[in-house]
């Protein structure tokens, strides 16, 4: 999510209505019977910032699915890193 930098007040959006999407899901049984939790990192609407974040998700957090980036120079600067994760 952007939290911080030129993106920070569309981040805001992108967390209340993901929040309303998984509330939804969740409710109506989550995803193959599983429920969704949603991890909020802060990119920083920064292409090497986003690239870190995505590390982070694919090996500490360990997540199946990536999401939020909203800025075509993040996803630039994260879609590398998103490749090596698979």
């Amino acid at each position: 999510s952007h939290r911080t930098g030129i993106g920070a007040a569309y981040g805001r959006w992108y967390e209340r209505t993901t929040a309303a999407a998984v509330k939804a899901i969740n409710e109506a049984g989550g995803i193959n019977g599983r429920p969704v939790e949603v991890i909020i990192e802060d990119d920083g609407t920064d292409p090497g910032r986003g690239a870190e974040v995505v590390g982070k998700f694919a090996t500490q957090h360990k997540t199946d699915i990536v999401y939020g980036t909203l800025f075509s120079h993040v996803v630039i600067g994260s879609a590398p890193a998103a490749g090596e994760a698979k």
